[in-house]
């Protein structure tokens, strides 16, 4: 793939391109995961897309069926909540929510989004540990962003979007299907999901996403595929620093990882 292009599919990469575009100026980002998920549902609008729909529900039944393994990783996690009783009706009630969905042409495209932040700082470049927060804007204002650390539940959330997402295609009567995850991120450990991150989640193979994750107290998630793993710069946001400071940026390179879960991009 062109290493300018942020996915294969060209629809999806200009939807994120126009979605980029919405925070132009060299300061600005996205405040949250719900401001991201906007500008992307306003920016597939742009581009062309219709029927949008944020927050798209779909049974879970219909969503993992013939998938007895995801079934019992279910009714595992029921019991180990204390809803023992009636698993089977409870699973059946399940409802699993696509982040947006829209359809181009005759395709209909499900995206999950993820947005991890960390603050962005200035530090010493003597003393990094002497950092101080660093304003970014959005729509004319200045704003903090706030550390979420916690990788390892942000990672096990990723990973639940793409077993998901991978199972998506499995529902018959919606046609055309196209799945994608996306995560942006200014948290450099996300990237060492390569290898795995933090303890209690395991992957299988160095560059690519597949087998069983697992996290302690989560349902175990299955993912039959391998998919690419290649993070892209996606925005890197101007800090302002005066000359005889002798600081410089921290956490102000946002980098996107886009899943394509569509059969042509599989690694077995």
């Amino acid at each position: 793939m062109d290493d300018t292009l942020f996915s294969s599919d060209e629809f999806l990469n200009n939807v994120i391109e126009t979605c980029r575009d919405k925070i132009s100026n060299d300061k600005e980002i996205f405040l949250s995961e719900d401001d991201f998920k906007f500008s992307f549902a306003q920016a597939a609008v742009d581009c062309g897309a219709n029927n949008i729909v944020l927050e798209y529900p779909i049974m879970t039944e219909d969503l993992y069926d013939n998938r007895e393994d995801v079934k019992s990783s279910f009714f595992d996690i029921y019991e180990r909540k204390g809803r023992c009783k009636k698993v089977e009706e409870k699973y059946k009630r399940d409802r699993s929510f696509i982040d947006v969905h829209f359809k181009h042409r005759e395709e209909n495209y499900f995206v999950e989004l993820k947005y991890k932040l960390l603050s962005v700082n200035t530090k010493k470049t003597n003393r990094p540990i002497e950092r101080k927060p660093a304003m970014v804007s959005r729509h004319g204002r200045l704003f903090q962003l706030k550390n979420q650390g916690a990788e390892d539940l942000g990672l096990y959330d990723f990973y639940e979007d793409i077993e998901r997402m991978e199972n998506i295609k499995r529902i018959k009567d919606i046609e055309n299907i196209k799945a994608f995850c996306i995560l942006i991120t200014n948290d450099n450990a996300y990237e060492t999901l390569k290898n795995g991150l933090a303890e209690g989640v395991s992957l299988s193979g160095p560059e690519t996403l597949s087998g069983n994750v697992e996290y302690q107290g989560r349902r175990l998630l299955h993912i039959e595929n391998g998919y690419p793993i290649e993070f892209k710069v996606f925005k890197e946001v101007r800090v302002d620093i005066k000359k005889d400071e002798n600081r410089e940026a921290e956490n102000n390179v946002f980098k996107i990882l886009v899943m394509d879960l569509n059969s042509s991009n599989h690694r077995n």
